[in-house]
């Protein structure tokens, strides 16, 4: 994984780690909502780390169902194991 791609999945679990202590926060929800905007690399790190703390049973339902209304990029099919391994060792 490049410096940028892991960066950016770092920032985007930080945001999911904050706004799940804090879900209804507004003021960070609308910080998420504009980090998000800055550029579709964020989209994409959003997505995988949601993906990846959901498979670990991390993002309570009610969270990720408001975020779940989002057009997410495709990705080449992977197993479980494989997209494990991919979000903790970058591989």
């Amino acid at each position: 994984m490049d410096d940028r791609r892991e960066t950016l999945l770092k920032e985007a679990a930080g945001w999911l780690a904050r706004l799940r202590e804090r879900p209804d926060d507004d003021d960070l929800r609308r910080a998420i909502a504009g980090w998000l905007a800055l550029d579709s690399a964020h989209w994409v790190a959003w997505s995988r780390a949601r993906r990846a703390m959901a498979m670990l049973g991390e993002i309570p339902p009610a969270f990720d169902a408001r975020w779940a209304g989002r057009v997410e990029p495709p990705e080449p099919p992977l197993s479980f194991g494989a997209r494990l391994r991919r979000f903790l060792f970058g591989r």
